[in-house]
């Protein structure tokens, strides 16, 4: 009889932390983690491109001489976070300024090669997908509407950034 309590318990207890974790939040992983996979020229070189773009460098811009120029204390005015650095509150990921999280959401459910591996399956585990150049355009329009005075063009923008994978 004990040991079929015991058989019980350990069985509820499993039960309990297995639901647990699946109803984890998803958490932000970081460029890094992204780009174990993403950087090969086969899946489209993501995280070489991201690496050298200004997004890359956008919370570190925050420090620059020009920020300091414009806005007292920049890199931790939330104004100034926002867009150049969105996950700041999310811990070390908020350095990487403005990084794939960003626009595809938190990471470490979706990241999994199953899930990657079918579009559909990596939506429905949290990934962003966008359907078309507008609805990422109105995702960089949030922070690029003639940001600090400087005209915003798209299509050159989406051009530069774009980073789809071969074939797709």
């Amino acid at each position: 009889m004990k040991i079929k309590r015991n058989v019980l318990g350990l069985s509820i207890t499993t039960i309990v932390f297995v639901g647990l974790l699946l109803a984890q939040s998803p958490s932000y992983i970081g460029a890094k983690a992204c780009g174990l996979c993403h950087k090969t020229k086969s899946q489209g070189r993501q995280l070489p491109l991201w690496e050298e773009s200004a997004h890359a460098l956008s919370r570190a811009n925050l420090r620059s001489e020009n920020a300091k120029r414009m806005v007292e204390d920049a890199e931790r005015n939330p104004k100034c976070l926002s867009c150049h650095a969105p996950l700041f509150e999310k811990g070390p990921v908020g350095e990487e300024g403005v990084t794939c999280e960003v626009c595809h959401g938190p990471g470490s459910v979706y990241k999994s090669i199953r899930f990657m591996n079918n579009p559909q399956e990596a939506a429905k585990n949290g990934l962003i997908l966008f359907k078309d150049a507008e609805a990422v355009k109105s995702l960089c329009l949030r922070c690029h509407v003639n940001a600090h005075g400087f005209p915003f063009d798209f299509e050159t923008a989406w051009e530069k950034i774009r980073h789809n994978r071969p074939g797709k």
